[in-house]
């Protein structure tokens, strides 16, 4: 057998590293293919997504405690939402379940008994749940004075806001009552007002139970 030479076996020894090299070239573009076809590609990769929504505004009033009971009140008597012997502790208390903000006007719709301008209701004296026509100026009736009335309504205490305005005051139609609660806010545990009534009857007013209903009415603020 011829012996080879040193060049001959150096120009083997390089094509054997080519050959190989180029072997391994391909083996990694097929599986490059491959692995592409199925989405693997090698390499940890991350993207991000959005989710995208919108809260609206607006107002949203909730009357949870609706009813004051003021129980039996004798003719020119008068009881009231309040804390002590002569008072009853009982209140509106409404919470703000929107998103916003808001003011608070209280207001009668109907009247359940006289309307404005008629008996115990001339004058100054609001709407109410009475139907007494008299007009001696006793009890609740004080013609010159808006405070002195039969029916009234007033702010007893706020989580929040920058008026609660806790005088009594008489209870009209929407158009003739005041803001009474301004701006209470919509975040838990700052949420909540109470309301409270001032009733005095009227002199010949007739027995009976006396019903009024009141609207709330929460505005952005």
């Amino acid at each position: 057998m011829r012996e080879l030479s040193n060049s001959s076996l150096a120009l083997m020894v390089v094509l054997a590293i080519v050959i190989s090299a180029f072997g391994t070239f391909m083996s990694m573009s097929k599986l490059s293919e491959i692995g592409g076809a199925v989405g693997l590609t090698g390499f940890a990769t991350t993207d991000t997504g959005r989710a995208n929504l919108t809260v609206p505004g607006g107002a949203f009033i909730v009357v949870f405690d609706d009813e004051i009971d003021l129980h039996v009140i004798q003719i020119n008597k008068t009881n009231a939402s309040g804390y002590g012997v002569n008072w009853v502790d009982d209140w509106w208390r409404i919470q703000n379940d929107g998103g916003v903000n808001f003011s608070v006007e209280v207001y009668i719709d109907v009247a359940s008994g006289q309307l404005s301008g008629s008996g115990t209701y001339s004058g100054q004296r609001g709407w109410g749940p009475f139907n007494s026509t008299t007009s001696v100026a006793t009890g609740c009736v004080d013609p010159t004075e808006v405070l002195h009335t039969c029916f009234r309504v007033k702010c007893n205490s706020t989580d929040s806001g920058d008026q609660c305005n806790n005088t009594y005051y008489s209870i009209y139609n929407k158009s003739g009552q005041a803001v009474l609660l301004n701006d209470l806010s919509y975040i838990d545990g700052s949420d909540i007002a109470s309301f409270g009534i001032n009733a005095t009857v009227p002199p010949g007013e007739p027995a009976g139970t006396k019903i009024q209903f009141v609207t709330f009415e929460a505005a952005e603020s």
